[in-house]
């Protein structure tokens, strides 16, 4: 699960407890330490959805574990 904001909170603490993995998204990285220092996502990554970028390399490690890869 990837989110931006707060209204994105409860799907990820619902999903981190269910064993799935959260990544917060942002533009400026204050908005959301808070998210990655209360333990409710795995990552706190910028806003960058290219090959190659942090968000990326998280995503594709998620999804391979998924797979069972």
């Amino acid at each position: 699960f990837i989110g931006d904001g707060v209204t994105d909170v409860p799907a990820m603490q619902v999903l981190r407890r269910q064993g799935g993995r959260t990544a917060a998204v942002y533009t400026t990285p204050d908005t959301v330490q808070e998210l990655l220092d209360g333990g409710r996502v795995d990552i706190v990554a910028q806003a960058d959805y290219r090959a190659g970028s942090e968000l990326d390399a998280f995503a594709t490690q998620a999804l391979s574990r998924i797979a069972g890869v």
